[in-house]
């Protein structure tokens, strides 16, 4: 944990990713909570992941696994977003105009984002 502790210094915020397919939360899971939770993170969002390849119940009984895991901690209230598509969809060397979804993350050095704004690399 101190090397994620460590290499996130600089951040004010944390995308939490969480796999629909597995049971929420796992330890990793839980770990990186803790993370964020120690580094007072307030701008947290949660992803939930792989939503391709489940059904429909699965994915909201999991939302519920998700909101009884975060309450009372610093996520609680955090949007939860989907992500329909997963990483395994893109296996390395694919072409540019056969990749499917994309991957949320970065970082901002400088500057800002403003809500509502799509961003295209």
């Amino acid at each position: 944990m101190a090397t994620m502790l460590n290499g996130a210094a600089i951040m004010d915020g944390a995308l939490l990713l969480i796999a629909v397919n597995e049971s929420c939360p796992q330890p990793q899971t839980s770990e990186h909570l803790a993370a964020v939770e120690i580094m007072r993170l307030q701008h947290i969002i949660i992803l939930q992941n792989k939503v391709d390849l489940i059904q429909e119940n699965v994915a909201i009984n999991q939302h519920e696994a998700i909101q009884k895991f975060i309450q009372g901690t610093v996520a609680d209230g955090a949007p939860v977003m989907i992500v329909i598509r997963s990483f395994d969809v893109n296996k390395p060397g694919s072409e540019v105009d056969e990749i499917r979804g994309g991957v949320a993350g970065g970082s901002i050095l400088r500057g800002g984002s403003e809500s509502d704004v799509c961003v295209v690399c």
